[in-house]
């Protein structure tokens, strides 16, 4: 069997199960999972009829209890399905709800993550410690469990806390922080206490933590932050020894210094390099099947000078389906070039800072752009002097 027809599979038994346990955030992953699995399509895998089929089977492992969501009740007249006044509330109120699950080896290898062998080390030395916590315990000595990643956004802090909880076995817990502020006094530390009180085990995920835990020097209406910063101390210092907390924020210096100090490890986490960048773009390509000219991915790694994982994600997701869906034998350097002119960022300015760092010589430059090799070097030229 093909290892595409493997993924798909694997992520189809995912999508169907959350159907039917009502998970709706593991129903909108496993179905992002399962249409990423599928590009480019492949007539060779499982149809329609065999998603039906699928369905039918799982279906049937659950006869011998009657089926109605958890978040739904059943009117006895009319026989149709309605929201519960629990789900209403929380759909009014927007309650925090996190998600709960095992890391797939398939996630981890997609996100094609490349650390600093540094930040390979020092996360490696934590999760062992947190593995042999028991016998550390054992000598009186306690384990860190607290783990604060710093980086800007889309830099794989959630892929390396995905990564740090599937090289320890364990679940994660992902919490978006900024949905947990309420506007009523007191109610956001209520919700924080509740949530460090719901997880006992596995790993939980915070991102965006410096929305709750902001310096008390600020000013701040009725002292409210200074509460919920004080709640938080409480809970950092009373949590489960089970728990391995990671901490995710791109303004640190915005989280009070009480509770930095509660945070024996922080990880920052670079911008990638132009190595790996070139590693990412080969590696990602492959895993969707598409082929590119080394010398085009050499290039475009280094005219991405400062993009984040997420941003080269996506260019090289609109890369993909662009060919696919237009048939066109479009390089990437081309597809990249037409993002630049579409967003008005293509221009001579910007030409002599590639040429300058020498990311691409004029000679290359003109063949892509089509300009004769004389007339954008005397474009360069202008904008130096």
């Amino acid at each position: 069997m093909k290892k595409s027809e493997i993924y798909f599979n694997e992520n189809l038994d995912s999508l169907l199960e959350s159907y039917m346990y009502q998970n709706d955030t593991l129903f909108a992953t496993s179905l992002d999972d399962l249409l990423s699995s599928i590009l480019p399509q492949d007539k060779s895998i499982s149809s329609l009829d065999n998603i039906t089929n699928r369905l039918k089977s799982i279906k049937s492992s659950y006869q011998k209890t009657p089926y109605s969501p958890s978040s739904a009740t059943q009117s006895s007249r009319s026989k149709k399905l309605k929201p519960t006044p629990a789900r209403e509330a929380w759909i009014t109120q927007k309650k925090i709800r996190g998600n709960s699950s095992v890391p797939k080896k398939t996630y981890l290898e997609e996100t094609n993550l490349q650390l600093p062998i540094n930040i390979v080390q020092k996360t490696q030395e934590l999760e062992h410690q947190f593995r042999h916590r028991k016998e550390i315990h054992l000598h009186g000595l306690k384990v860190v469990n607290r783990l604060l990643l710093v980086g800007d956004p889309g830099g794989g802090k959630t892929t390396l806390a995905f990564k740090i909880a599937e090289e320890m076995e364990l679940p994660i817990t992902t919490y978006n922080i900024s949905s947990i502020i309420t506007s009523s006094l007191g109610g956001t530390g209520k919700q924080i206490h509740e949530l460090f009180s719901s997880i006992t085990s596995g790993v939980l995920f915070l991102d965006e933590f410096d929305a709750i835990s902001a310096s008390r020097s600020q000013d701040n209406d009725l002292g409210e932050m200074r509460r919920v910063v004080n709640v938080l101390l409480q809970e950092l210092d009373n949590l489960d020894e089970e728990v391995f907390l990671i901490a995710a924020t791109n303004v640190p210096k915005k989280i009070d210094s009480a509770i930095l100090r509660r945070f024996p490890s922080i990880i920052e986490l670079p911008k990638p390099t132009v190595s790996e960048r070139e590693y990412f773009i080969h590696n990602f390509l492959k895993l969707h099947q598409t082929t590119e000219e080394h010398r085009n991915i050499v290039i475009t790694s280094k005219l991405t000078d400062g993009f984040s994982y997420a941003e080269l994600t996506s260019l090289l997701t609109g890369f993909i389906i662009d060919t696919i869906s237009k048939k066109q034998c479009k390089t990437l350097i081309d597809f990249y070039f037409s993002e630049l002119q579409l967003r008005q960022e293509l221009n001579d300015k910007l030409f002599a800072k590639w040429v300058k760092e020498k990311s691409i010589t004029i000679t290359a430059l003109s063949e892509i752009l089509s300009i004769p090799r004389t007339t954008l070097s005397d474009r360069i030229r202008k904008v130096k002097s």
